[in-house]
């Protein structure tokens, strides 16, 4: 298989760096936003199950990065299957 999978809580940490600085990181799951950061580390922590609606199915997770310019710099998504133990 070359599924990514997720087992229970998750912590999704995230790269960016720009030459004008990082505003904030935005994190999504399914197109939803559900948390954003704006001090490196950039990360966010799926605790919530009902984030994901279901117990076993795949998800899309991705985040955006916006310089302090207010830019969309970065964009990066996976598509993963969760399973909530």
């Amino acid at each position: 298989l070359k599924n990514t999978v997720l087992l229970g809580k998750t912590k999704i940490v995230a790269e960016a760096e720009d030459d004008s600085g990082i505003e904030k990181v935005e994190f999504y799951i399914d197109g939803n936003l559900v948390g954003e950061d704006k001090i490196e580390p950039y990360e966010y922590s799926f605790r919530k199950v009902k984030l994901f609606k279901r117990f076993v199915r795949k998800h899309s997770i991705s985040v955006i990065v916006y310089d302090d310019e207010g830019k969309t710099g970065t964009s990066d998504s996976i598509e993963v299957i969760t399973f909530w133990l």
